[in-house]
């Protein structure tokens, strides 16, 4: 079996794993445990300065295929 993690956003592949089991817990913690830098936008702080949002963890998937 295998778990591939995704951005959404970007379509960038974060991570690959390969598990003759993979259970719930293991998409989770993948999912939990994985970000992309892609930029969402730009903003500013609370002191009117220019900061970079970025996607973070919000577009995340895991897709697990069988071989």
């Amino acid at each position: 079996m295998n778990l591939t993690v995704t951005c959404q956003t970007c379509g960038k592949i974060l991570s690959v794993v390969q598990k003759d089991q993979i259970s719930q817990d293991d998409i989770t913690s993948y999912e939990q445990n994985s970000f992309c830098n892609t930029v969402q936008g730009t903003g500013t702080d609370d002191d009117g300065n220019p900061i970079t949002i970025y996607d973070g963890q919000t577009n995340i998937q895991a897709t697990m295929t069988v071989d």
